[in-house]
């Protein structure tokens, strides 16, 4: 059964950057998201729950209403969603990551987790097309 995940992808478009944390547990890059819990109802609701639990912003700005991308392998279902930030904020990041840090999206980590680096490789037209708005 596959576990189901829900994270939210924060682009400053402006700045052309992305919001990223680096987990505790596997020293890898990736957005901000977490388990579904039965309370949330849906995945969007899940995504919103992680990101405030692990940055303590209460406001992530606009968000994508529907994911912009599911990763997804015989363990796991990853929902993203894309929050467009009027302007970059300084998250207080919880105990399951080292550090975060606003990446241009020309120059990212190469040590991103793999689900993580799928989503940039086929949605970096996406990006680059809200960024140049």
């Amino acid at each position: 059964m596959q576990e189901i995940c829900a994270g939210i992808l924060c682009l400053h478009p402006s700045s052309r950057r992305v919001l990223l944390g680096l987990r505790n547990d596997c020293k890898e890059w990736s957005t901000f998201g977490g388990h579904f819990e039965e309370s949330d109802l849906t995945v969007k609701n899940t995504a919103i729950r992680e990101f405030r639990e692990e940055t303590l912003c209460q406001n992530p700005y606009k968000i994508s209403n529907e994911p912009i991308y599911i990763f997804q392998n015989k363990f796991l279902r990853y929902y993203t969603f894309l929050s467009i930030c009027e302007k970059m904020f300084e998250p207080t990041i919880d105990q399951e990551h080292l550090e975060y840090c606003w990446f241009k999206i020309d120059s990212l980590p190469t040590n991103i987790l793999p689900g993580c680096k799928q989503m940039f490789n086929k949605k970096m037209p996406l990006l680059n097309r809200i960024c140049d708005i």
